[in-house]
């Protein structure tokens, strides 16, 4: 018996080690992309470099299924970032009201909070980078893009698999 609970244990530790070895240190696996989040804070555009420095990108949420694995990790850790505020790749930037993400793809799906994106309100009008907060149940919002938050870095397993490189450190 307790040789096949230790062979069981043994079988299992090897498929989990294998399923995260596609991703590089400190990133974690789901579907077909591997994430991170940096202890570091930097506006929207510095966000995109410190993904970049990491040979990932901002987060681009494609469909509900990734959106709910990303809330509840952010659910799970949200403590380790303080404040719990967390940049995202989408951006209107180039064109108000035309929301894409930082790759330059057309966002096909969404999830904005209630009465967003709302660009500032009437008074401000200046938010063109997508956030997602502890305090908004991590729904969607635009924000200043010269806020500083915490950037959610993801990298497609495609590119862990053809040599993307050292990912760099993780704060």
């Amino acid at each position: 018996m307790a040789s096949t609970v230790n062979c069981g244990f043994v079988l299992l530790l090897v498929t989990f080690v294998g399923v995260n070895s596609e991703c590089p240190d400190g990133f974690i696996k789901h579907g077909a992309s591997c994430y991170t989040i940096p202890h570091v804070k930097s506006d929207w555009s510095q966000a995109t470099v410190v993904c970049k420095e990491m040979n990932s990108h901002l987060l681009e949420i494609e469909d509900a299924a990734e959106e709910s694995f990303i809330r509840g990790f952010l659910s799970l850790h949200w403590r380790t970032y303080s404040p719990a505020l967390f940049w995202v790749g989408g951006n209107d930037i180039l064109e108000e009201g035309y929301w894409e993400w930082a790759s330059g793809k057309t966002m096909t799906y969404t999830n904005w909070d209630d009465g967003e994106p709302s660009n500032g309100g009437s008074d401000d009008n200046n938010e063109h980078c997508l956030a997602m907060d502890q305090d908004a149940a991590w729904k969607w919002h635009d924000q200043e893009c010269e806020e500083t938050r915490y950037a959610i870095c993801e990298i497609p397993i495609t590119a862990v698999i053809g040599g993307g490189g050292n990912p760099g450190p993780i704060g």
